[in-house]
């Protein structure tokens, strides 16, 4: 019975990274690299390749397109960031009526066709980000990491 199970040889060279060890790459890719003491905000694929062979030693060489290879079948990008910001509105009356006064204007502007113009300006272009509120998210399947935006805003100097 045990040599039916057995899978058939198969041709090419043998697997020289194993399950365990794809798996213990993809994990590292998840966490951020400020925790193993490396000086980026977010992996490449050199870095992580370094990290996994000679670092960690996870393997005993790897190619940092290998590396890619590894992410890409487990969907993963640690290399792309998005951001993410949780509005702090204090009156959500007034701000709906605010809302309301924007999607009219541009409603008008898409009937009226060429004959009217609308122009919008962004009133702070001079913040600056300062500080963190929340945790940055690591990716995940399917996702980029997920960057907190800021509370603390200040003029930039």
């Amino acid at each position: 019975m045990l040599a039916l199970l057995r899978d058939r040889p198969r041709s090419g060279a043998p697997r020289r990274i194993t399950l365990s060890q794809r798996q213990q790459i993809v994990a590292l890719a998840c966490e951020a690299p400020e925790d193993f003491g490396i000086e980026m905000t977010q992996w490449n694929r050199e870095a992580l390749a370094q990290e996994v062979a000679v670092d960690k030693g996870i393997v005993e060489t790897i190619s940092p397109r290998y590396v890619s290879v590894v992410l890409k079948k487990n969907e993963l990008q640690p290399h792309k960031s998005r951001y993410w910001l949780n509005p702090k509105i204090k009156d959500w009356q007034v701000f709906a009526g605010r809302v309301q006064v924007i999607c009219t204007l541009i409603l008008e502007v898409i009937k009226a066709g060429s004959s009217k113009h609308l122009i919008s300006v962004d009133e702070k272009t001079g913040i600056q980000a300062l500080e963190r509120i929340h945790a940055d998210q690591p990716a995940v399947k399917g996702a980029a990491r997920r960057l907190m935006n800021t509370k603390e805003m200040a003029p930039r100097r």
